[in-house]
């Protein structure tokens, strides 16, 4: 059973998965098999090509077949930098507790 402690453990950096029975979508496997990623964070890792199967690249809705092998490598997150930006604000009500405004047009 799945359970949110599940989900939120991350995926290990590669992995060699193989399919056991037919699957009618590559992306919906690797979502079943790999709870902690996102289906639309796993289509990017097949566009990129991240997900091999058989040694190939493909597309994200290639059937699989029993027996095929995959190789999934997850790459480190990428770091964002973040830059603070003068945003001018009206505040409407202040107290230690809440802070309410509207954006100046």
């Amino acid at each position: 059973m799945e359970t949110l402690e599940t989900r939120l453990q991350p995926a290990p950096p590669s992995q060699e998965l193989i399919v056991e029975q037919d699957e009618p979508r590559l992306d919906a496997y690797l979502a079943r098999v790999e709870p902690s990623l996102s289906r639309s964070r796993i289509k990017s890792l097949i566009e990129d090509g991240h997900v091999l199967v058989e040694g190939t690249t493909c597309k994200p809705s290639r059937r699989l077949r029993p027996g095929e092998r995959l190789a999934l490598t997850v790459p480190p997150p990428q770091p964002i930098e973040l830059k603070p930006e003068s945003i001018p604000v009206h505040v409407v009500y202040q107290d230690s507790h809440l802070w309410c405004w509207t954006n100046l047009p």
